[in-house]
């Protein structure tokens, strides 16, 4: 259409004889033709939707796009780009739905969104727009962030309140899976004459790379047979001793870890022989090795990872990293093995998060923003990834240490410590609903799904249970001491 204007222009201005055909109207939703880089997929392949705005296709900003499509391609997965003027738009979710879904009915099996905003609104009169319940897939926020690359490596808060408020925190209103920041606004060409800058969003290829490795987790995860899931269940655990174990602020956690083996057993996922009550996996989980330090010398060990494989994982980290972790706690420590701290039933892991160090240093604080991880724990954390080869990650209740880590509050980079324990991981993390403010860290610095549970019923603060029979023993004695002395001896018995 510009060239064709231009044409127009000087067959009317200079009398030139172009004769350009009519404006071609351009869609306010339609299919992308990305910038393939030539590879052989396999016949089928899970097809994966990316979302962006119409404005970036008509000025030509697509560069992420084209690194978002072929990052996914090289992840044997189909890359289904979309541009669209509004998702508020009449008519936008039924057409999207029409190019998120193949000849044979088969929809994508995630969307990448880069939109900003949320759908969801007050109830009222006008209907919701219900395009992800139609489209029922995992939807991951990926972030074109409109600052410089330079103040996004500069700034501890990662991004811009403008960009945390439209990118972020309105997204996290639908429901969406936060990722990272993928792009970043850089001059590409300036013209003097009309003081004007052509500003475009340039992709950085470290965070192209996980946010679509991510993609690849999530989409791995929903085509895999539930029986060959392997699942990680983490407890937290502060203070680190043993009485403190799965302390998930409102939730009995032990017993609610249980309800979830159960459910997935039904669900089909290979579980074992698993506890009927909270306070068995309580007692299996102290019988081997935990975080407290007693019984550390003496009790099992029922997994580990090697102190070479970790060496090995270690070397492979940033160098400033390395050099913080090690003026924090030290060189690698000359053991044989790392202890793990949980039990596996079948494909499902039951773990204790390992301490970030307050418990060797008492001076330092649980939320410390400053405070490294020990060895220990990214030794547990790659435990997880490499050798358990999770397909998902559970952090059960409010509130563990990893979204505590150092590093950026949101759009974390590959030096935040949140990304480097847990990497790409497809993360779920049950949460305390009347505190959306802690697990809006997980959500932002963890990739975290969070699923709300209740706050425990509210209850008068009196004597329960034992206690309470305890109490009327009490009274009943004291009546029978001046009414009936031939009770006592029963009472006492009792």
């Amino acid at each position: 259409n510009f060239l064709n204007a231009l044409k127009f222009i000087a067959d009317t201005a200079l009398l030139t004889e172009f004769n350009p055909p009519p404006p071609q109207p351009v869609p306010r939703v339609g299919l992308y033709e990305w910038k393939e880089e030539k590879k052989e997929l396999l016949p089928i392949q899970p097809q994966v939707g990316i979302l962006f705005y119409r404005a970036h296709y008509l000025s030509g900003n697509t560069q992420v796009i084209d690194a978002l499509c072929n990052a996914l391609i090289e992840k044997n997965l189909q890359p289904v780009p979309v541009f669209v003027s509004s998702l508020r738009e009449p008519g936008v979710s039924d057409k999207l739905c029409e190019w998120f879904t193949d000849e044979d009915g088969v929809n994508i099996s995630l969307l990448m969104n880069t939109t900003s905003f949320s759908l969801a609104q007050l109830e009222t009169e006008i209907p919701q727009i219900e395009l992800w319940e139609k489209l029922d897939v995992p939807v991951l926020q990926v972030i074109l962030c409109a600052s410089s690359i330079e103040q996004w490596e500069s700034e501890s808060q990662g991004l811009t309140p403008r960009d945390i408020a439209i990118n972020v925190a309105l997204p996290e209103v639908d429901g969406r899976i936060i990722s990272r920041a993928v792009s970043f606004k850089t001059l590409q060409t300036r013209n003097h004459k009309l003081e004007t800058d052509i500003v475009v969003y340039e992709p950085l290829s470290d965070r192209i790379e996980f946010v679509t490795q991510l993609a690849a987790n999530w989409v791995r995860l929903r085509v895999k047979m539930p029986s060959e899931r392997q699942v990680a269940l983490i407890l937290a655990n502060y203070p680190n001793t043993n009485g403190r174990l799965a302390n998930g602020v409102g939730l009995d956690s032990p017993a609610s870890c249980v309800e979830i083996l159960k459910a997935l057993k039904l669900a089909g996922y290979e579980v074992g022989n698993i506890p009927e009550t909270g306070e068995e996996l309580i007692q299996i989980l102290t019988s081997g090795v935990t975080n407290d330090p007693e019984g550390k010398d003496w009790k099992p060990i029922n997994q580990s990872l090697s102190a070479a494989e970790y060496e090995k994982y270690f070397a492979t980290l940033p160098a400033n990293i390395q050099q913080e972790i090690i003026e924090r706690w030290g060189a690698v420590e000359t053991i044989e093995n790392w202890a793990i701290s949980g039990i596996k039933f079948g494909n499902i892991f039951v773990g204790i998060q390992p301490s970030r160090g307050y418990d060797l240093d008492p001076s330092l604080n649980y939320h410390a923003p400053d405070l490294e991880p020990t060895h220990n724990y990214l030794a547990f954390y790659h435990w997880l990834r490499e050798s358990l080869a999770a397909d998902a990650i559970i952090h059960l209740g409010k509130h563990g240490n990893l979204e505590w880590l150092p590093g950026k509050s949101v759009a974390l980079s590959n030096n935040c410590y949140p990304e480097i324990a847990l990497g790409p991981m497809p993360h779920l993390y049950p949460f305390i609903v009347n505190d959306p403010g802690e697990g809006s860290q997980a959500k932002r610095r963890a990739q975290a799904v969070i699923i709300d549970h209740l706050t425990p019923p509210m209850t008068r603060a009196q004597l329960y249970g034992g206690l309470q029979q305890v109490e009327n023993l009490i009274d009943e004695y004291y009546e029978a001491e001046s009414l009936d002395p031939s009770r006592l001896p029963i009472i006492s018995d009792r």
